[in-house]
């Protein structure tokens, strides 16, 4: 065949599987694809249910989601001071303006999976990637200035209402055997601040002490992941109200969400928040009067300690003020105790 033959047989070729492509695009069902997800997280059997808005197509193998709604399910808080009944949070619920997720095609092709993703929150934005070969999958992700308090993980520690932003990077890889894990994790809860001046915390078998705003500062979290242990390089924080320091460790396990925490927490009050109100002088006048609970996780220099254990997805808080650790942690390797918490240079 001539070229002036197979040029337009191969133009209208083109032509067709190019119109057939955007038909498909066009027309493609999206709004199944939503109600789909929406069951799915309903049949998860986890709690979790999902409202999206709308969803459509981004780019040539991706899609866009707008106004998402992730509502979490009702979970039991076990206070750090409480030994009392614990009682169900409200449901949250993780608000989302835009999200996108595309496809790798060219590691498609090589028989990898690829997605790069990014969702922009109310304040706040994360973007970053995940990819399977088969063998390990690795999880990059970078977060700016993300709502701390819309996100609800830390109540599940301290029934109290927290503000601030979350900073930082997470790059892990993480094997089909769990001793293959390597990787870092560093975040910032930038600005924290516990409490309201409302809400209140549980002590023992009371009904509860009203807090007055606790400003933390920022808190640094640093994880070095290695032969599937992360352990904890640097978790501190030197707020007006506190100082804070931990060390520990997290044995990753297959799925990541039943990975085991062994981490050893202290904090101690400064003398300015101490005596900041009324409210307060009267709050550690009740906790220095030898309550159990608060006995069981003082240190020798008047720090709380706590032992946070169990697995990414269900963690307690154990009192732990002693400097013999032995037998607390569950199934993980023992952390050293943090070391001694010093106020002294702190201003009223």
């Amino acid at each position: 065949m001539k070229r002036e033959q197979w040029l337009p047989v191969a133009g209208y070729a083109g032509l067709f599987f190019a119109a057939f492509f955007l038909f498909c695009y066009w027309t493609f069902p999206y709004d199944r694809v939503a109600a789909y997800l929406v069951d799915e997280f309903a049949k998860s059997g986890k709690g979790y249910t999902l409202e999206i808005g709308e969803l459509s197509p981004y780019w040539l193998s991706g899609v866009e989601l707008t106004d998402v709604t992730l509502h979490k399910p009702e979970t039991v808080l076990t206070t750090t001071l409480g030994a009392g009944k614990d009682k169900p949070a409200a449901p949250a619920g993780i608000k989302v303006k835009e999200v996108r997720a595309r496809l790798g095609l060219f590691a498609l092709l090589l028989g990898n999976k690829s997605i790069n993703f990014d969702a922009e929150f109310d304040e706040g934005a994360i973007d970053g990637s995940v990819s399977d070969d088969g063998d390990v999958k690795h999880v990059q992700a970078t977060l700016e200035k993300v709502d701390l308090g819309k996100l609800g993980v830390l109540e599940a520690l301290v029934s109290l209402p927290f503000k601030g932003t979350l900073n930082g990077d997470i790059d892990v890889t993480l094997g089909k055997d769990a001793k293959n894990t390597v990787g870092t994790v560093n975040l910032t809860l930038g600005g924290l601040t516990i409490g309201d001046g409302k809400a209140k915390l549980k002590v023992g078998s009371m009904g509860g002490l009203t807090v007055d705003p606790i400003e933390a500062g920022n808190v640094q979290i640093e994880l070095d992941v290695k032969d599937g242990l992360g352990t904890v390089k640097k978790m501190s924080a030197d707020g007006k109200d506190l100082v804070l320091k931990g060390s520990g460790d997290v044995r990753f396990a297959d799925p990541v969400a039943r990975s085991r925490v062994s981490v050893l927490l202290a904090v101690k009050f400064t003398d300015s928040y101490r005596n900041k109100s009324p409210r307060t002088k009267a709050m550690f006048a009740l906790l220095d009067s030898g309550m159990p609970e608060v006995t069981a996780a003082t240190t020798p220099d008047g720090a709380l300690q706590f032992r946070l254990v169990g697995t990414l997805s269900s963690v307690r808080a154990l009192p732990q003020g002693s400097a013999q650790l032995g037998g607390a942690a569950i199934g993980a390797a023992r952390a050293p105790a943090a070391a001694p918490l010093s106020t002294d240079d702190e201003g009223e």
